[in-house]
């Protein structure tokens, strides 16, 4: 595709990162028009601090793990932009293939439906992977740690999330479908 450039040294700064990428182009415009106005309840921020310190507990058990790369920041210029992505985990197999994964710290309702925006996510990574470090993904997952999780609801519901850490298999779409879609999303 053209205006695709994978770069050749890191870049220091990135003009949107992947999650800001997949997120509603109308949560930004309303947050930078209202950003003066907005408030926060110290109690929101329990669960990113949870998901921070699950972060850190993943990235100390990988440490002298050869086979995996922690918390690797990508960057990438398409069209103008400088995109970067930081990527949870990236496991390395014999083959010179990569899994990429991501670590989420959430409730049993998001492991038992579908969350497109997980998919979008990690099929995005996986490009930067591709793209940049030219290796070949074959596959993408979440690691999901979650928060609700209940042994009651697991012994009397098959459909609820057997154990409180669960892997959920993420759909990989083709190289050309993750580019148009990093394509249009950089045109909203």
């Amino acid at each position: 595709v053209t205006g695709v450039q994978t770069c050749a040294l890191p870049i220091c700064k990135s003009d949107i990162t992947v999650s800001r990428l997949i997120d509603s182009p109308r949560k930004a415009a309303l947050t930078k028009i209202h950003w003066d106005d907005l408030t926060e309840d110290v109690h929101d921020k329990i669960p990113a601090m949870m998901g921070t310190a699950l972060h850190a507990m993943f990235e100390a058990g990988a440490e002298g793990m050869d086979h995996l790369i922690s918390e690797e920041r990508l960057f990438c210029k398409v069209n103008g932009w400088n995109i970067s992505g930081q990527i949870d985990s990236q496991r390395l197999h014999p083959d010179g293939t990569v899994t990429v994964r991501d670590y989420k710290s959430t409730g049993a309702w998001a492991v038992m439906n579908n969350k497109i925006e997980w998919e979008n996510q990690l099929n995005l990574y996986a490009w930067l992977v591709e793209k940049v470090k030219g290796k070949k993904v074959v596959g993408i997952d979440i690691v999901a740690f979650i928060r609700d999780w209940a042994r009651r609801k697991a012994a009397s519901n098959p459909d609820y999330p057997q154990t409180m850490i669960v892997t959920i298999p993420i759909k990989l779409w083709s190289q050309e479908k993750r580019e148009q879609y990093l394509l249009d999303r950089l045109h909203i």
